[in-house]
């Protein structure tokens, strides 16, 4: 099961300053945010962690019938980068990773979220503003498949699709744990429907073994795809157990 949160920093416009709501960061994490220098850097950390602590909350509100403090739920991220999550004292799980597997992603005052209540099975999202770009600056970006996907579209879609074909590949970057040992070519989609606007859409996801150093490319990976208010989003989940069903069934809004 998975579940998502979206959410934009006008609910809580300090934020956009770089100022934490009160309540929300562990002393841990207060520490941390500190060490931050630019206003950029805390106003994206503050966002992403303010999205990812209310999803964490309904989650174990709903799985556990527990609903702590923000400030409770401390995040974390492992040496490579991925993000996870733990339970201040007071609580199950306490000093212990929560047994799930969280990705985390902000552009603008937009940040965007998913849990996946599996631990084996790993999730990365992204979250992209739609921007005009000539296609020449997705050049080497884009798989061929996706250059001639590009090509067909009408032109008041291709910015889309452009933007679309990064923010899958950052997803699937994340759910895979690439870390770098892949170029963005090696990951190639294909949307497999019309686009549904404000609903998630399936994506074709096919990987080039031979661009992709030491990865896990095996087992069984699926990816999505939505467009609300001009910002793309993706969601891509992968798991080491080969035929695995992964539904569409199993995204679940927070």
């Amino acid at each position: 099961m998975l579940y998502w949160l979206q959410q934009s920093s006008a609910s809580y416009p300090p934020l956009a300053a770089g100022q934490p709501p009160p309540g929300l960061l562990h002393p841990e994490e207060m520490a941390e945010f500190t060490r931050l220098r630019t206003p950029r850097r805390r106003r994206d950390w503050l966002l992403g962690r303010w999205t990812a602590k209310h999803l964490l909350q309904r989650v174990l509100a709903d799985g556990e019938g527990r609903y702590p403090a923000l400030s409770r739920i401390v995040i974390a991220n492992e040496r490579g980068g991925a993000p996870y999550a733990r339970l201040a004292d007071g609580y199950r799980h306490t000093g212990c990773r929560l047994p799930y597997c969280l990705s985390i992603s902000h552009t603008g005052h937009r940040g965007f979220c998913a849990v996946s209540l599996e631990p084996a099975l790993f999730v990365g999202v992204d979250i992209e503003r739609v921007v005009a770009r000539p296609a020449a600056a997705w050049e080497d970006l884009l798989s061929p498949a996706e250059r001639n996907f590009a090509q067909r579209v009408i032109a008041g879609e291709q910015d889309i699709y452009l933007t679309l074909f990064w923010s899958v590949k950052e997803a699937v970057f994340k759910a895979l744990r690439l870390n770098g040992r892949a170029v963005p070519q090696a990951i190639s989609c294909e949307p497999l429907l019309p686009a549904r606007p404000h609903d998630w859409n399936p994506l074709g996801i096919d990987l080039d073994p031979t661009l992709i150093t030491s990865a896990p490319t095996a087992g069984t990976y699926r990816a999505w795809w939505r467009v609300d208010d001009n910002y793309v989003l993706t969601l891509a989940i992968w798991s080491r157990a080969q035929g695995m069903s992964l539904t569409d069934d199993l995204l679940l809004a927070c």
